[in-house]
């Protein structure tokens, strides 16, 4: 009794000696030391749990897969046990891309501990790349409950709402897609990415009022990549006999931001395109007080001398760095 005492002492401390190599990234000492104990003891689940993991590591995913479900016959596995090996198999299965299998075990972690953030959380990363946005949203409100809101999960499931109606968009189904948009504005009133795909909906069906209504919508948004509808939506006001709109369009949201280049620069090529080139100047001028060191502004303004001076070669080489710089 004494002697089998001593002897879990042993291994235990040798367990803590493995984590530890683990945790400052001695893989191959915390291999012999869990080897060591396995083979002192077989039915010391953690450590070969433990090996399994540190498998996955080193890019051997089959093998890490084939010691963790190997462990899932043992007999007299309490939930922790379970639970620990079905989060293992979930993070092999995710290494290999096999999404479905990966699922199945995060739901094996839920039903051994039905409040587990983690097996929450990635099932959240399953059905982003699936793009399962209704079970997404639906996981989304779980975890913002067992967090206690300790993170604003309403962005997201605004966001998800705002995927699954482009994805009825996409089906044709407007009126589905409309209640999901309506939705995803209630949960987040700043989310105007619902915009930008009504606007793509209707510029589809050929109707060019409402679209360039929608994009504008999204174009006067808070959302950090508005400015790729900006092209768009000039075109657009082309196409539909309304170029003479962009001037005063632009002028509102430079109005609102000062700072956003891009509005400034479709504004300046649309004065370029009048022959205002003095007007374009000014632009830039203004947007460089505040932004002296502006590569791109810099460049635009150097461009816009260029032009007036009549050097059009040297023209041509500026917008191609221009149009780099904008890539960027």
């Amino acid at each position: 009794m004494f002697f089998n005492f001593r002897k879990k002492k042993s291994l235990d401390n040798l367990y803590i000696l493995a984590l530890n190599a683990i945790f400052d990234g001695q893989d191959q000492k915390a291999l012999k030391l869990l080897s060591k104990i396995v083979t002192d003891n077989t039915d010391h689940i953690y450590a070969y749990i433990q090996i399994g993991n540190i498998l996955r590591t080193q890019g051997n995913y089959l093998g890490a897969i084939k010691i963790h479900q190997s462990l899932t016959v043992r007999p007299n596995l309490d939930s922790s046990m379970l639970k620990e090996i079905h989060r293992a198999l979930a993070l092999d299965f995710m290494e290999v891309k096999d999404l479905r299998k990966a699922e199945a075990e995060a739901n094996l972690v839920l039903k051994f501990d039905k409040k587990n953030v983690w097996a929450n959380k990635f099932l959240l990363n399953i059905y982003e790349k699936n793009e399962n946005w209704i079970d997404a949203i639906k996981i989304c409100k779980i975890i913002d409950k067992l967090s206690n809101g300790e993170m604003d999960y309403k962005i997201k499931i605004s966001k998800y709402m705002t995927y699954e109606g482009k994805k009825q968009l996409d089906g044709n189904f407007l009126n589905e897609a409309t209640k999901f948009f309506e939705k995803s504005k209630k949960v987040d009133p700043v989310n105007k990415l619902s915009e930008l795909f009504l606007g793509n909906y209707f510029y589809k069906q050929m109707n060019k009022t409402k679209a360039i209504e929608h994009w504008m919508e999204y174009a006067n948004s808070n959302d950090p990549d508005k400015h790729l509808v900006y092209k768009t939506l000039i075109n657009a006001f082309f196409e539909a006999n309304r170029f003479d709109e962009v001037e005063g369009f632009f002028k509102k949201i430079i109005e609102i931001n000062p700072e956003d280049l891009h509005a400034n620069l479709k504004l300046i090529n649309f004065y370029e395109q009048k022959g205002n080139f003095d007007e374009a100047l000014l632009i830039i001028k203004e947007y460089l007080k505040k932004n002296q060191n502006s590569t791109l502004a810099n460049l635009i303004y150097l461009k816009l001398k260029v032009i007036k001076s009549g050097n059009l070669e040297l023209n041509k080489d500026l917008e191609k760095i221009i149009e780099n710089e904008l890539e960027k």
